[in-house]
């Protein structure tokens, strides 16, 4: 057999469409680095190209299921990684009582626009087009303050913790109120406790597994190795808080953040400590 299937649907999955994509992902790149004056970022230049070459305009790149898997996981990864780079120590005090405020203005702008469309007969669900408007892009602004070297700045974190709650907040509530994975949003405020109750336990552990010293030294001496075993270890903790999520109804995404978060908490110093394997 030749060709290969999905193994969802068992229809033929060709890879023209991902060819094309990867290609603009490795181009622009080049591109930045051929045209330093070009004032764009490379996130933003992705999106135009997608617009361009998507179905909006020219057709030529189409999601079908290659690229729709890429898409997936390469969201998850985005999410984990915005999870990574929160510094909780940085996120305390004054700041923590800004994000707060600017989540709470933000979801009563969102709800009072959602409102406003539907009295003016625009949309039929106020409450999805508020919940809507709380997203705030989580994984376009991270690359765009990484690349700029604003990400370890205050206002850079404050950027990342502002739109990390409002992202978060969107994704709990699109699985609170839109869902019909289980009985109603009370089942679901359990769940999610669930959720973090178990993302704690394995913050707990991993520091009071990380005081054996053997079992420290054999990671030390997996990690530079072609064995890379942290960042198997990582991969493992993505997948397995994303499929824990959707097992407990809610999005992968919000367990691909999780796990960035839990992973910053276990190893804050990763990239001083051991940056062949970060």
């Amino acid at each position: 057999m030749t060709d290969h299937t999905s193994l969802a649907t068992g229809v033929p999955m060709g890879y023209d469409n991902l060819l094309i994509v990867l290609a603009i992902a490795a181009g622009v790149p080049l591109l930045l680095a051929t045209v330093p004056r070009l004032p764009l970022p490379g996130a933003v230049l992705e999106i135009l190209a997608g617009i361009v070459l998507g179905p909006a305009v020219l057709n030529v790149v189409k999601a079908d299921t290659a690229v729709n898997m890429l898409s997936v996981i390469g969201l998850g990864f985005l999410l984990f990684l915005a999870g990574l780079e929160i510094d909780i120590q940085q996120l305390r005090g004054p700041r923590a009582q800004l994000i707060g405020t600017g989540l709470f203005a933000s979801t009563a702008l969102a709800a009072a626009v959602g409102w406003l469309m539907h009295i003016a007969g625009l949309v039929e669900n106020p409450l999805l087009i508020g919940t809507a408007l709380m997203a705030t892009a989580l994984g376009l602004l991270v690359p765009i303050l990484k690349d700029s070297g604003a990400i370890d700045q205050p206002v850079g974190q404050l950027t990342i913790g502002g739109a990390s709650s409002g992202e978060v907040g969107a994704v709990i509530l699109l699985s609170l109120l839109f869902t019909e994975r289980s009985s109603g949003a009370g089942s679901k405020i359990l769940l999610l406790l669930a959720l973090a109750g178990i993302s704690a336990l394995i913050v707990a552990a991993s520091v009071r597994i990380g005081q054996w010293a053997w079992l420290t030294g054999t990671l030390d001496r997996l990690a530079d190795t072609s064995a890379q075993i942290r960042i198997r270890l990582a991969m493992l903790l993505v997948v397995g808080l994303s499929a824990m999520a959707l097992h407990l109804g809610f999005e992968a995404i919000l367990g691909a953040f999780v796990a960035g978060a839990v992973l910053r908490l276990v190893d804050p110093d990763a990239e001083r400590s051991h940056p062949g394997s970060t």
